[in-house]
C-alpha cells in the first residue's frame, strides 16, 4: 500500500519546551545534546534567568540542528579567546567585538532536543521552530540578534 500523506500530530499539538539555561562552557555534559534540535545562545551579565525567555534582549543567536546532533553543532562555535583571535572572521561569533574569556563565560545556552520525529518532518520542524523564533524575536526588538545581523 501506497503512503499518500504522513501521519503527524499538527504543529500545535508538538510541545516546545526549551530546557533551562547551561552556562556555555558546561553545556557539553548535557545528555539532551545527543538530539537534533534548536538552541538559543543568550550573554548574561549575571546568572541566567530561572526561566528561558526566547524573546529576552540577551538573546544573540538562534541555531537549528538537523544532520547533526545538538552537541556537534555546538562545538562550531569556537569560544576558547585564543582560537576567537585566531579565527575571528570564520567564527559564528566573529560579531564580539573583543573574544574573551570572559565573554565566553558569559555565554549561555538554550535547547530544545527533537528526539521522536523522524526525517522529512524533523528537519522541517526544526526550520520552523528557529525561523518562528527569529521572527518573534526580530518583531518584538525591530532588529536582529546581533550575532545574526550580517
Amino acid at each position: 500500500m501506497e503512503k499518500t500523506a504522513l501521519q503527524v500530530p499538527a504543529l500545535g499539538d508538538y510541545p516546545i519546551a526549551f530546557k533551562s539555561w547551561i552556562v556555555f562552557a558546561d553545556c557539553m555534559m548535557a545528555p539532551e545534546l545527543k538530539w537534533p534540535g534548536v538552541y538559543a545562545l543568550a550573554i548574561f551579565s549575571g546568572m541566567a534567568p530561572r526561566t528561558v525567555d526566547l524573546e529576552s534582549e540577551q538573546i544573540c543567536y538562534f541555531g537549528g540542528a538537523c544532520e547533526r546532533n545538538l552537541g556537534r553543532e555546538l562545538m562550531n562555535f569556537k569560544f576558547h579567546s585564543a582560537a576567537l583571535v585566531e579565527e575571528k572572521e570564520s567564527s559564528s561569533l566573529a560579531c564580539l567585538d573583543e573574544p574573551t574569556d570572559e565573554t565566553a563565560s558569559r555565554m549561555w545556552v538554550s535547547v530544545f532536543p527533537i528526539p521522536d520525529l523522524a526525517e522529512p518532518l524533523r528537519s522541517a520542524f526544526i526550520h520552523h521552530v528557529e525561523r518562528e523564533l527569529l521572527w518573534r524575536w526580530v518583531m518584538r526588538h525591530g532588529r536582529m540578534p546581533f550575532c545574526m545581523a550580517r
